[in-house]
């Protein structure tokens, strides 16, 4: 007995082992873009990083369509150890049949020179082909390697990956100073290491790729990620249409500095699933309580962060940027905030249909205010519509099922969750005009306020002494 005990303990610390190794170097790659700001900020002007914000858009966008969310069924098979023909018609698909049509197109483009909103036609090329080979890491290797549990293999991948784009980004934008051209060449490059790893590790046999099987599973995951990548990538391209290339760059500084915060909160949100897993539809568990709580002080704790960093993060041509920072982060404290109705709704309830509604409706209204308000307001109008865009899908998302919204309202007390609403909004205005000496002031005693507010939560909830022997002695009678 002792001994099979001793087996599940050292099987659940390897598996806690191994979801934080994934965690953390999936923290890392994303990081890795923003730790590059401080010196593509000085290898480029605004216009020029506004031509490498919109070509990382493109990339993120032309990566989901081609992977057609087909990880999750090369995850899932490889776990099952089925459909081995099948799994090897998708990754004909993923290492063949998408890099060979990206190459082709990527010719065209080299070949045909015209430019879209000043972005040249051979950088689209670049970032088709880097979008191609980078499809077959994300929804290919990854997922089989860590169904695998092959840990070693997945941080090589993932550490050659991290040394490779970082690496050639400073050798060919900032060491050899060749702008936009060397962040073309540093995309498809460090793709194309991901890519050579994936052909050694999955060794993919040419099938004729028949995906019916495999898209009948993925296929009606692919609308939700052309949603989230409208709200969060479509401004971009918006932006350098109506306003400029210059604009465009400012606003993406920005913008880039505020994901660092929905990034933070997104691992949170991972990390307190299992929570909402174990509540029952009919209580509210602490976690909801607290999951808001914690969410707002770490936006306090970020703000006063980019408070001190700012002549690092925004200096010189970029300094304007910064008045755009504030409202960018309290919309990605709007999108930590979401995960809550989403995981009641899904992990809680158990129910998952009508969950794309709420990004459809975020990602509908950010377009349309873009392309509204940008043409009269500039980068204000893109702030304003990325804040609206982020807070109609919170607001949808709660609303999704008479359960989920029962819980919420009862969940948050109206003092605390006041507070907390209040210092978030008045974090977020102060940035864009108060000095730094009142923004740092301004932030910690928001962030004193909001401790108090969660202490507030914390305190209610607490059952009184007469509720907790009246649950005892239920279950001892249980």
């Amino acid at each position: 007995m002792r001994i099979a005990e001793g087996r599940g303990i050292s099987r659940v610390s390897r598996t806690s082992v191994e979801a934080g190794v994934y965690v953390g170097l999936a923290l890392a790659q994303r990081a890795v873009a923003f730790v590059l700001l401080p010196f593509l900020i000085i290898a480029l002007t605004p216009a020029e990083y506004g031509v490498v914000s919109v070509l990382s858009a493109l990339v993120a966008l032309l990566t989901a369509a081609a992977g057609l969310s087909l990880e999750i069924f090369v995850f899932r098979s490889t776990v099952l150890e089925q459909s081995h023909e099948i799994v090897q018609r998708v990754l004909s698909y993923l290492f063949f049949l998408v890099p060979g049509v990206a190459l082709v197109l990527a010719s065209a483009l080299l070949l045909i020179h015209f430019e879209i909103f000043g972005v040249p036609s051979w950088a689209l090329g670049a970032a088709t082909l880097a979008a191609a080979l980078s499809a077959s890491n994300y929804s290919a290797l990854l997922p089989t390697l860590r169904a695998r549990h092959r840990l070693g293999p997945f941080v090589l991948v993932s550490v050659l990956s991290i040394a490779a784009q970082s690496g050639l980004t400073l050798l060919l934008v900032i060491g050899l100073d060749l702008g936009v051209e060397g962040w073309c060449f540093a995309a498809v490059g460090a793709a194309a290491v991901t890519y050579c790893l994936g052909l050694v590790l999955c060794r993919p046999r040419w099938h004729a790729p028949r995906l019916r099987e495999p898209l009948s599973l993925t296929l009606p995951l692919v609308p939700h990620q052309l949603m989230m990548w409208a709200l969060t990538f479509a401004d971009r391209w918006i932006l350098l249409a109506l306003g400029g290339a210059a604009l465009t760059g400012l606003y993406s500084l920005a913008y880039q500095c505020a994901t660092v915060l929905g990034l933070v909160l997104m691992e949170l949100n991972r990390a307190l699933m299992p929570w909402y897993v174990k509540m029952s539809a009919t209580s509210v568990d602490r976690g909801i309580r607290a999951h808001a709580a914690i969410n707002v002080m770490l936006f306090s704790l970020f703000m006063a962060g980019t408070t001190v960093l700012q002549p690092l993060l925004f200096r010189e041509e970029y300094s304007e940027a910064y008045q755009f920072l504030g409202p960018l982060v309290l919309s990605q404290l709007a999108y930590g905030l979401y995960f809550i109705p989403v995981n009641l709704l899904s992990l809680t309830i158990g129910r998952t249909s009508g969950v794309w509604r709420a990004s459809a409706t975020g990602a509908a209204a950010n377009i349309s205010l873009n392309v509204a308000l940008i043409p009269h307001f500039g980068g204000w109008g893109a702030v304003s519509a990325t804040i609206v865009g982020y807070l109609l899908m919170l607001v949808v998302a709660t609303r999704l099922a008479p359960e989920a919204s029962a819980m919420i309202r009862s969940a948050f007390p109206l003092t605390p969750a006041c507070l907390l609403v209040a210092t978030a909004t008045a974090q977020s205005v102060v940035t864009m005009a108060a000095s730094v000496q009142l923004q740092v002031v301004s932030h910690v005693t928001c962030l004193l306020i909001q401790t108090t507010a969660f202490f507030l939560v914390v305190r209610r909830l607490r059952p009184p002494p007469h509720s907790r022997n009246e649950a005892r002695d239920a279950q001892e009678n249980s």
